[in-house]
């Protein structure tokens, strides 16, 4: 997958370390890409400045319309391929797939609509109007670090591929190598979701899938997955242990921890950047997508899906779900 010697599958470290490895380089693939991707899109929304002024029917200035959320999707398409000519590992149908259901696009979409809406009702210049484009949509990186909420989606889409493409590897690799059990593992710090935390030291025979949060996964990142339980996963899985073995999860938690309190870095920055609430109606838009709503048609809205369900079952009405793929 990279030039790094490939991790040993029983130690659950060295297969971590070699996740976080194929984050860093994915995210050092999708960056430029991506990024080519918000300035076609802030300058095609710059064009529309020069068009003549319209008004609505009272009389308004009617805001412009840079662009139709048909080329935006078709751009992000276009970027999608020349990030996996950049590195064939994320050319897998299953890692494109999480790629194209990504809100990135549709945010893209929804916030140049709404900063021309604004620079129309309240008078900016195109220079103010510029500048508000760019701020908001490209990305940054200072000392190492990113910054604004698309470059956290940057992040978000490299750690979740670079989950997903490992979670995969390994499964073949512990086939490969004869193990019967697969175990998985977290990073055991508080930012672990606590369906995750719950899963921690979960072991199956292989070829079976591990059961989190009511849902059957085969790997952490198993694109088959709810958002929920996929974006921003820093999950692996390791070879499990016979039975009678023993295995102690990192650290122990129960409800006295109040895990639906703490942080969950695992959620930062998934639709509206690291430093805003997870957007529901985000979350909706993946789980329509995942159920099929809005495709072949070529006209998925950047808002469809909004009430199309919530993220996961509530309480003791969860079972064990899994979606099939659907293309």
């Amino acid at each position: 997958m990279t030039t790094n010697p490939l991790p040993d599958p029983t130690n659950p470290n060295d297969v971590a370390t070699y996740r976080n490895h194929l984050e860093h380089h994915y995210t050092e693939t999708m960056w430029e890409p991506i990024t080519a991707f918000l300035n076609n899109v802030l300058n095609t929304a710059v064009k529309a400045l020069d068009a003549p002024i319209t008004l609505t029917a009272d009389g308004r200035p009617a805001p412009p319309k840079p662009l139709a959320w048909t080329t935006v999707r078709r751009r992000w398409y276009d970027t999608i391929r020349a990030i996996a000519r950049l590195e064939p590992a994320l050319s897998d149908r299953s890692t494109q797939r999480l790629l194209e259901e990504s809100t990135l696009p549709a945010d893209a979409y929804t916030d140049v609509q709404d900063i021309m809406r604004q620079a129309t009702l309240e008078g900016w210049s195109e220079a103010k109007t510029k500048r508000a484009l760019s701020k908001r949509l490209i990305p940054h990186r200072r000392k190492d670090e990113t910054t604004n909420s698309y470059a956290n989606r940057i992040r978000t889409a490299a750690r979740t591929t670079a989950t997903a493409n490992l979670g995969r590897w390994m499964d073949a690799e512990l086939a490969r190598t004869g193990a019967s059990y697969k175990r998985w593992v977290t990073v055991g710090d508080s930012r672990v979701r606590a369906a995750h935390a719950a899963a921690d030291g979960q072991e199956v025979p292989l070829g079976s899938p591990f059961v989190v949060d009511g849902e059957m996964l085969e790997y952490p990142g198993d694109p088959h997955g709810s958002a929920g339980n996929v974006i921003n996963c820093r999950c692996v899985m390791v070879a499990g242990v016979e039975p009678g073995g023993s295995y102690a999860p990192r650290r122990v938690l129960d409800e006295a921890d109040g895990l639906e309190d703490l942080p969950d870095d695992d959620y930062d920055g998934l639709f509206t950047g690291a430093d805003d609430d997870t957007d529901p109606a985000g979350w909706s838009v993946w789980a329509a997508r995942r159920a099929g709503t809005g495709r072949g048609s070529g006209r998925y809205s950047a808002r469809d899906g909004a009430a199309e369900g919530e993220h996961r079952a509530a309480g003791s009405d969860k079972g064990v779900r899994r979606r099939d793929d659907t293309g």
